[in-house]
């Protein structure tokens, strides 16, 4: 993740990352990440508005929801593949919205989460990007994405840096 926020310019969209972290990690991960790009890096808290410009690190032990695609809502429901936040409960609560565009990318990580949120995504018309499983330190979830047929992009986290850079310019 590093690799691919480092030198981020501020651009007008949002990035919202949910990884599978230890509790209390999450804000510690938004201070180090706000060093590396010119985008505002913060823990989003329950319904909190959506905003250009921002990089929203998930908070650990609840689900982050997108509620309208204009808020974040928070969910303790059960784990879900295993874990709380899961990368398919946040990408499957995003609407589709034509005046929305969304983007879903799976990095390394174990296990399959994030591949049936890569499907919703690509059926609401969404760009859906892998990270290169040989680049990966633990390719299992790129590998789980790919398997569902709907991944648009295979990239290096270079190449991810450079689809996220030009995505409001397509």
């Amino acid at each position: 993740m590093e690799q691919i926020i480092t030198d981020l310019p501020r651009i007008p969209l949002s990035i919202i990352i949910i990884q599978h972290i230890l509790e209390s990690h999450a804000e510690k991960i938004s201070i180090i990440f706000n060093k590396l790009t010119e985008m505002t890096v913060c823990v989003p808290v329950n319904n909190e508005k959506i905003q250009d410009g921002y990089i929203y690190v998930a908070p650990t032990s609840v689900h982050l929801l997108i509620k309208s695609n204009e808020f974040f809502m928070y969910d303790y429901s059960d784990p879900v593949n295993r874990f709380r936040p899961s990368i398919d409960v946040t990408m499957m609560s995003c609407k589709n919205d034509e005046m929305v565009h969304f983007m879903g990318i799976i990095l390394t990580g174990m296990a399959a989460d994030g591949s049936k949120g890569i499907e919703y995504l690509k059926s609401i018309g969404a760009i859906t990007v892998v990270q290169d499983p040989k680049t990966a330190v633990i390719a299992s979830m790129p590998l789980a994405a790919m398997k569902t047929g709907c991944v648009d992009v295979i990239t290096t986290p270079d190449g991810i840096r450079n689809i996220i850079r030009n995505f409001n310019k397509e």
